[in-house]
């Protein structure tokens, strides 16, 4: 759950930074939240890969749920960019089908006890 509260946090953080014009939020989030968890995500796919050294199954699937975790976070900051948008007027509505099952697995995933 710490990992949550610290993600959530983080974002409300950045967000009361903000200002009230739309360009300036959209720059903040991308330079702030979209960097670090590119990063994140970069290094997890390079242990994923086992490309230095192997990983035992337990750290296996540490990485796996941090990747993941943190492609889920990535979605979240997109959305909050979207939402910008939206308040700025610049933004259309796109209907799109999706996976409820792997919606409901990426949920259960991410609370589910390391």
């Amino acid at each position: 759950m710490i990992r949550h509260e610290i993600s959530v946090k983080y974002l409300y953080d950045i967000t009361s930074e903000i200002s009230e014009e739309g360009e300036t939020k959209n720059e903040l989030i991308s330079s702030k939240m979209r960097t670090p968890i590119n990063a994140i995500l970069g290094f997890s796919n390079l242990l994923i890969e086992e490309k230095y050294s192997p990983l035992n199954n337990n750290q296996f699937e540490i990485v796996k749920n941090v990747k993941n975790t943190s492609e889920l976070l990535l979605i979240m900051i997109i959305r909050l960019l979207d939402i910008t948008k939206i308040d700025s007027g610049k933004h259309k509505f796109v209907k799109s089908k999706f996976s409820l099952n792997r919606t409901i697995d990426q949920v259960v995933s991410i609370f589910t006890p390391i």
